[in-house]
């Protein structure tokens, strides 16, 4: 019978171990100063070689050559989770008290620790407070909150952090190596992305995987582990955004083929954070832990899809084109420029019928605008839907923002927007502004020429949908303010 690939190729010294220098050094300096505790307790996420690490240390204390087959008396090794009661901590102090039959000292190595019971724990503290010189505890848990504070205090502690994803995919490409096995490297991407920083569970996968098939592929690994066809869920994310009635089809369409609800939710999730739309991101975690987590995950697609959601809110009204789904703003007829001295910064204006001034160079200044929002957009900063809506003008070291609908002037009023705003004009014009937003509009020689489109722009009838992503899960909430 073959080894499993995660056994075969465990680290075998602290050397070996990739991705923990901040605990060999320490460990390597206590060994060789001889200041080496009676209790060690190693926390972290699982799969980041908690458990190696300690197996090489009772194997380092007693000068045994480390062969992962081989077992001593002197090294015991206990599963907390299937010896969680107070016998068995018990039967170990009787014995703690047994000299070694070889080595220099008895290691006991605990694993999961937090499983043990609370009389279990207190059997164990009277052990750690007063063990015998020859005996050396090593505890491991990737759930320290769970440990009584007064069994902490008494260990050693090292905490393993989770690997970096390029750690992982350059250990996998050694053993894919090493196994001749065939894998591309988006699959290995993919592999390090599923591990979350563990190598246990990368290693494993990639056993798994190439007994599948010939060669270790992208497509191969999402099918293994049900992770929904990129493409797929990117339409359906554009779709939510949008606000489309599609979304409900596309979701049923993964459905069908066999994906679960939390794993679809989970790939929305990071399209939502990368949109900064919080509020959806909230929501879609409730998928996961909910009792019908596909019958959630429609809940919400529905809400996103709804018309009624995804229409402006506090729009006043105006004389429009009946033809338009949305309301035009009307060109106001050109009046003589006005010099406004001192303008409003960061206050929206609703009730304005005088017209500002904003005469710029437009080629100039076109193209600066037009970086500027593009920079922001490739951010993924949410205030670009209300920009790219916005007229632009420039009077002096002011910037004049205005739009037409309120909640469009909020959102770009909000300090954190109209900072992030100033700094990306002055990073790509070199030039530090002020910023005035309001609802006051400019005539056509006043504005700043609209940048090209490009194909992947949305059409014009669903610029106000996209312009603002937060009212999308508006009726989540009811009729109250999404923030």
């Amino acid at each position: 019978m073959g080894q499993v690939l995660y056994r075969k190729y465990r680290s075998k010294s602290l050397d070996e171990l990739v991705g923990q220098r901040h605990i060999t050094d320490g460990l390597r300096r206590s060994i060789d100063a001889g200041t080496i505790s009676h209790a060690y307790l190693f926390t972290g996420p699982r799969g980041t070689g908690k458990t190696s690490v300690a197996r090489i240390l009772a194997h380092m204390l007693n000068n045994y050559e480390f062969d992962d087959p081989c077992s001593h008396l002197d090294i015991i090794e206990i599963d907390a989770a299937s010896n969680r009661r107070i016998d068995e901590i018990r039967d170990l102090r009787e014995k703690v008290h047994i000299a070694p039959t070889s080595g220099k000292y008895k290691v006991y190595i605990i694993d999961e620790v937090h499983m043990l019971t609370r009389e279990a724990f207190n059997a164990l503290l009277k052990t750690l407070e007063e063990p015998p010189a020859h005996a050396i505890f090593i505890l491991a848990t990737t759930e320290l909150h769970k440990l009584p504070e007064t069994i902490v205090s008494r260990t050693q502690r090292y905490t393993f952090k989770p690997i970096e994803k390029s750690k992982i995919i350059s250990h996998l490409r050694t053993i894919a190596k090493a196994e001749s096995i065939t894998v591309d490297d988006e699959a290995l991407d993919l592999i390090a992305e599923h591990a979350d920083g563990g190598f246990r569970d990368a290693i494993s996968l990639l056993d798994q995987i190439r007994h599948g098939s010939d060669k270790v592929t992208a497509e191969t690994v999402a099918t293994s582990l049900g992770i929904p066809p990129r493409q797929l869920t990117s339409e359906l994310w554009a779709q939510i955004a949008s606000g489309s009635q599609e979304s409900s089809k596309t979701l049923h369409e993964l459905l069908d083929q066999g994906y679960h609800a939390p794993r679809i939710a989970s790939e929305l999730l990071s399209h939502a954070v990368s949109a900064r739309n919080v509020p959806l991101a909230e929501k879609l975690l409730e998928v996961q832990s909910s009792p019908n987590p596909e019958m959630k995950l429609q809940l919400l697609i529905i809400a996103g899809s709804n018309d009624e959601v995804t229409k402006p809110v506090n729009v006043q009204k105006e004389e429009q084109p009946a033809a338009q789904p949305l309301p035009v703003p009307t060109v106001a007829k050109e009046q003589p420029t006005k010099t406004i001295t001192k303008p409003k910064l960061v206050e929206s204006n609703d009730n304005v019928d005088e017209q500002t001034a904003a005469v710029l160079p437009t080629n100039e200044a076109g193209s600066s605008w037009e970086k500027v929002i593009e920079s922001i957009r490739e951010n993924g900063h949410s205030v670009y839907g209300p920009l790219r809506l916005a007229e632009a003008g420039i009077e002096g070291d002011v910037l004049k923002l205005r739009l037409k609908f309120p909640f469009h002037i909020k959102r770009i009023a909000e300090s954190q927007n109209m900072k992030l705003i100033a700094e990306t004009y002055e990073k790509i014009t070199g030039k530090i502004i002020k910023i005035d937003v309001g609802r006051l509009e400019f005539t056509e020689a006043q504005k700043i020429p609209e940048p090209v489109k490009k194909d992947n722009e949305p059409k014009d009838e669903d610029k106000e949908l996209m312009s603002d992503p937060l009212s999308i899960v508006r009726n989540v909430f009811g009729n109250a303010e999404v923030l």
